[in-house]
C-alpha cells in the first residue's frame, strides 16, 4: 500500500532476489506490480574471479581449483557465487584451516543450489549448473 500513497511518486526501490512467489490472496493489488523486473546477466570471468578472492584477500587462500569450480558450478551469477563462497569458507573454517579447497566447493554444491532455488510456483527456474 506504500506504493499507493500520494508521496509514492517520489519513492524509488530496488530490490533484488532469484525469484517471485506469485502467489498472492489479498485483495490489493500484489506488491511486484510495482516494479519492472530486470534479469541481470551472469559476471565476466574477471568480475566473478574479483567475487571470489577479493572479500577475504589477506585472511584466506583459495586454492585455485576451488576458484574455477565456483566459476563453473555458478555459471557466473552473482548470487550463486557468493552462496558458493560463504559456504565453502564455513565448511573451511569448521575444519580448522586458512585455505578454501575444490573439495570445500563441491561438499556444499547441493546445499547451495537447494537454498538458491526459488520457491516451487510460475516464473523462471534457476539452470541446474554442471556437475
Amino acid at each position: 500500500s506504500i506504493f499507493m500513497k500520494t508521496f509514492s511518486e517520489h519513492l524509488v526501490a530496488v530490490m533484488s532476489g532469484v525469484g517471485i512467489k506469485r502467489l498472492w490472496t489479498s485483495e490489493g493489488s500484489p506488491w511486484y506490480n510495482f516494479f519492472d523486473e530486470i534479469e541481470l546477466s551472469g559476471f565476466s570471468r574477471e568480475e566473478a574471479e574479483a567475487l571470489i578472492r577479493e572479500p577475504v584477500e589477506d585472511v584466506f587462500r583459495w586454492e585455485p581449483e576451488g576458484g574455477e569450480r565456483i566459476l563453473t558450478l555458478s555459471l557466473l551469477k552473482p548470487y550463486l557465487i557468493q552462496k558458493f563462497c560463504i559456504h565453502s569458507v564455513n565448511r573451511m573454517l569448521e575444519e580448522g584451516r586458512t585455505t578454501i579447497t575444490a573439495a570445500d566447493v563441491q561438499a556444499v554444491r547441493d546445499t547451495v543450489l537447494i537454498e538458491a532455488e526459488p520457491e516451487p510456483g510460475p516464473g523462471p527456474r534457476l539452470q541446474q549448473a554442471p556437475v
